[in-house]
Formats: structure tokens, sequence, C-alpha cells
């Protein structure tokens, strides 16, 4: 099985690039996973607004998944979740409510159908008479609640808008912070590091953790 190795930039002066670890490196990594679905979201948001009505199932496909991937991000088997009181600030109360609202759309709608936004039945269409079948045909009828109208969308690009600004923040501090740290190393010790070698994983490996 082969290995990724991560390039060096051409023509930069860099002459290696080695791996760094520790709790402000985890947090970098997990901060970067989360800032990549904001963006994620917010640009399957920004779509769905400008397709509008012209392909309701693209539409509630990409408002799905700007639902899934802000979620995503707070929770979940992630390391180190975003925490609503950090990135909200003096606003989390309200933020809050919105937040747990539309978590809640996403377990309890968009991904297992479980609360009344799903709703309809099984009805037997009836003839006149003048056929020999009494029944022309049985049709299943499923109504969904419309939450991708402006007013949600308002609401969750707002809450996409202040994460990514926070992430964006914080990720630059920090690397900021583990510049300054190995700028105290010398050329000795920075050599002596590994570089970064990324394993491809296994179809077996679905399950396993990182």
């Amino acid at each position: 099985m082969d290995d990724i190795i991560i390039p060096i930039e051409e023509n930069s002066g860099i002459v290696k690039s080695v791996e760094i670890t520790g709790i402000n490196a985890s947090k970098l990594f997990e901060l970067a996973l989360s800032f990549d679905d904001l963006e994620v979201a917010w640009y399957a948001i920004a779509k769905a607004e400008e397709i509008g009505e012209s392909d309701s199932i693209v539409k509630e496909l990409l408002w799905k998944s700007a639902v899934l991937h802000y979620i995503k991000c707070f929770g979940g088997d992630r390391r180190n979740p975003l925490i609503l009181g950090e990135v909200y600030g003096t606003a989390v109360k309200s933020a809050t409510e919105c937040h747990e609202y539309f978590k809640l759309l996403r377990n309890k709608f968009l991904i297992h159908d479980e609360n009344v936004y799903t709703m309809g039945g099984v009805t037997a269409l009836i003839n006149d008479g003048t056929k020999i079948n009494k029944i022309e045909r049985i049709d299943c009828n499923i109504i969904l609640s419309q939450t991708s109208d402006s007013q949600h969308i308002d609401t969750l690009k707002m809450l996409i808008s202040t994460s990514l600004k926070w992430v964006d923040t914080s990720i630059a501090k920090l690397k900021e912070d583990l510049r300054l740290e190995f700028e105290l190393k010398s050329y000795a010790e920075l050599a002596a590091y590994p570089g970064l070698t990324i394993r491809v994983p296994l179809s077996s490996e679905v399950t396993k953790k990182r």
C-alpha cells in the first residue's frame, strides 16, 4: 500500500517539511477540518440560494449538505468540536437557539424522518362506477415541510459566517504560536524532525478512528 508524501513548494527557499505534533498542532488540525466543512456549507447554501426554485431537487440537496456540514463542526466524533460559547461570544444565547433548531432539523428530519415535518399516507383512488374495477390505483402521498425558505437560509448563513470568521482567526493565532515556538529551535533541531507521511487507508478500516 502506497503512502502519500506531502510535497514541498518549488522555488520557495524551503528545503524540508517536518511534522508538528502536540496539543496545539492537534487543535490546529481539527480547526482546519472545521474550516473546510464550513466552507463547503457556505458554498452549498450560496448555491441553493442562487438556484432558487428553478431546480427544487438540487436546491434541497444543497440545503441538506449545508446543514449537515455546519452541524458536523460542533459535535459527533470530532476530537475537538467547536464550542458555541467560544464561537458566538455575547450572542451565544440567541445563536444557541438557532443552532439547536438546525441540529434537531438534521437529526429528526433531514437524516432520519422521525418528526412531523414528514407526513402523508397511502390512498386508494375510487372510480365513478363506469369501469370494471372500482379502484383506479393506489397512491403514496409524501408531504415534506419546506425548510429551505429565505428565513431558514438567512439564519443558517449567519451561523456559518460567524463560525467561519472565528475559526479563521483561531487558525491564524495557532499558526503564529507554533511558528514562534519552532523559530526558537536551531536548524539542527528542526532537521531532526521527520516529515509528514500519510498512509492510504484500507476499506476494512472504515470504522477505525484517527
